[in-house]
């Protein structure tokens, strides 16, 4: 039977062609084969089966590790594709991302920016306080507060400053400016100095046409140590500027707030009282916070100097106030104090057309331009040119200057500018005005020349007016209605009661009683002009008796009168 030599690796050689005692060594693995381990047919059969399995199982092995080195493979590159994927996405975000660093970098700078700014703004504001002490130590000290009385008890508080008028250097009179509607009603004035003294002092002159007034210590040694306080130009103010307002608010201690120049030249109709018509003011407007009280004290500049007056606060707006402007100020106190020191009465002399003017819609017209009349003084220049209540002005030729205005009244602030225009000029100043005739609709043009108008000491009214010992009121559409002349406009004045007493006023000392008016009168009209105000009723009678006595004439001043049912002209001569 032919025998195999068979080994372990699997491979079959034949042994009847292998020599006996020799070693073979096996071509697949190198092992040692001999003739002597020779198996026969059978057997070879039987380790063949056996011999197959094992090579089946490293062919797995190499199989499964082949397999194992391709997933890895397979895996390290779709690593490295998903990390180079990553990559880009990342190095494409970093690129996105370079307009936005470079603008963060902007900011960065910006900011850095900022920071010095912030830094020359606190060296600024540094600044800025340094002036507010220094300004504090010049006016601070000449501020005073005002404690006003009356015969009847009534009280009240304003604000004052000591100052040095013109042509007074080196000298401490004692000269403190302040409002007019402070001290109006004042019988005893007492002054509160920053020393804590407290000093009487006597009201030279108090002038309501532009709320200006001069109080001076009785006992001047007492502010020997005071330094008054100066004028600033106003003129240089401009909107932005830093102001204190100084005084003593609600009757306290003096004290002072900060705040800003608003705004300039405003021109303000709105009158603190019956009396004041605030027509020639121009006013600063300003964010400091004042009060009642602090009316007189000074509005102060960083440069230590007196630029206005504090006078008018609204209280319905939130820290809106008002001051008239120094120049103005100074101009009429410094009028006050020479006119008082040379022995004259003390009045400010003022030009006048005798025009008073109301907004286009109070006429019921609506024009580019025009400005409609409210009143004419009876004898003033408007008068005698043949202006009447209800024309409107439309054209002003200053013949001096040449220079030409176009009045408009559409609003307040028109109407102030308007009321400017006419008021604010020198004595015999000549303006040809053209005007709108209200009866015809015809055009008109007359010269006037501007009069001189010298203020006069005027009484001390109460709320209740009494003037010539009559309790005077508004008349109103019901009493006109009572009266049977519910048709007519309301206006005028109704002599309710007689005063207490018989109150003369020092330029017309008469009593309306002993002139012929009853009580419950209604007066309408005086020489053709109804009044508005009380004041406006003493000013015609006023006029009406100067003109007389500038013509050597004696005329009578006719009064429009409603007596029970019965209108009635009564003619009264004032002596």
């Amino acid at each position: 039977m032919p025998r195999s030599l068979f080994c372990r690796c699997g491979a079959v050689y034949d042994a009847d062609k292998l020599e006996e005692g020799k070693l073979y060594k096996c071509r697949e693995c190198e092992s040692l084969l001999s003739v002597e381990n020779a198996v026969d047919e059978e057997e070879l059969a039987v380790r063949q089966e056996e011999a197959i399995p094992k090579s089946g199982a490293l062919i797995s092995a190499v199989l499964i590790l082949a397999l194992a080195l391709l997933g890895f493979a397979v895996a390290a590159f779709q690593v490295k594709a998903k990390a180079d994927d990553a990559r880009t996405k990342y190095e494409n975000k970093v690129k996105s991302y370079e307009p936005l660093l470079k603008e963060w970098e902007a900011r960065a700078k910006a900011i850095r920016i900022v920071d010095e700014s912030e830094k020359r703004a606190s060296s600024y504001m540094k600044k800025v306080f340094d002036y507010i002490t220094r300004a504090r130590k010049k006016v601070y000290p000449a501020v005073v507060r005002i404690f006003c009385t009356t015969t009847t008890g009534m009280a009240g508080t304003g604000s004052g400053c000591i100052f040095r008028p013109d042509g007074h250097e080196g000298r401490k009179d004692g000269y403190i400016v302040t409002n007019f509607h402070v001290v109006q009603n004042a019988d005893i004035l007492e002054v509160t100095l920053s020393n804590q003294e407290t000093v009487l002092a006597d009201c030279i002159y108090a002038d309501d046409f532009c709320d200006v007034a001069v109080i001076k210590l009785k006992d001047p040694s007492k502010a020997e140590n005071i330094t008054p306080a100066r004028f600033g130009d106003s003129d240089k103010i401009r909107v932005g500027d830093y102001c204190m307002a100084m005084g003593a608010p609600q009757g306290l201690g003096r004290s002072i707030s900060l705040g800003i120049i608003c705004g300039v030249n405003r021109y303000i109709v709105m009158p603190l009282g019956m009396h004041i018509s605030h027509r020639e003011h121009v006013f600063f407007q300003m964010d400091s916070a004042i009060n009642h009280g602090n009316s007189g004290g000074p509005l102060v500049s960083l440069r230590g100097e007196i630029i206005g007056m504090n006078t008018l606060g609204w209280v319905q707006f939130q820290r809106v106030g008002y001051a008239i402007a120094s120049n103005y100020e100074r101009e009429i106190a410094n009028e006050i104090v020479r006119n008082h020191e040379a022995g004259d009465q003390p009045f400010v002399d003022r030009s006048t057309f005798g025009l008073r003017f109301m907004l286009q819609k109070d006429l019921g017209i609506d024009w580019k331009t025009g400005a409609p009349v409210a009143s004419v003084a009876s004898d003033s220049p408007a008068y005698d040119a043949g202006i009447r209540p209800g024309d409107v002005i439309v054209r002003v030729r200053n013949t001096k200057t040449n220079e030409v205005f176009e009045p408009t009244a559409k609003e307040l602030g028109d109407l102030a500018r308007v009321n400017y225009i006419f008021e604010k000029n020198e004595v015999m100043t000549e303006f040809e005005v053209t005007w709108k005739d209200y009866i015809t609709g015809e055009e008109k043009t007359a010269t006037m020349t501007s009069q001189g108008t010298p203020a006069r000491e005027q009484p001390r009214l109460t709320q209740a007016e009494d003037l010539w010992g009559a309790k005077l009121e508004v008349c109103t559409a019901t009493d006109l209605e009572i009266a049977g002349f519910g048709d007519e406009d309301e206006g005028g004045f109704v002599i309710r009661s007689w005063a207490p007493g018989t109150k003369r006023l020092s330029y017309l000392p008469i009593a309306m009683r002993s002139i012929g008016l009853q009580r419950g009168d209604i007066i309408r009209y005086v020489d053709g002009v109804k009044p508005q105000t009380h004041w406006d009723m003493y000013r015609t009678i006023v006029s009406h008796v100067r003109r007389d006595q500038t013509r050597g004439t004696s005329t009578p001043v006719i009064f429009e009168v409603i007596r029970g049912k019965t209108k009635l002209y009564i003619p009264i001569m004032f002596q």
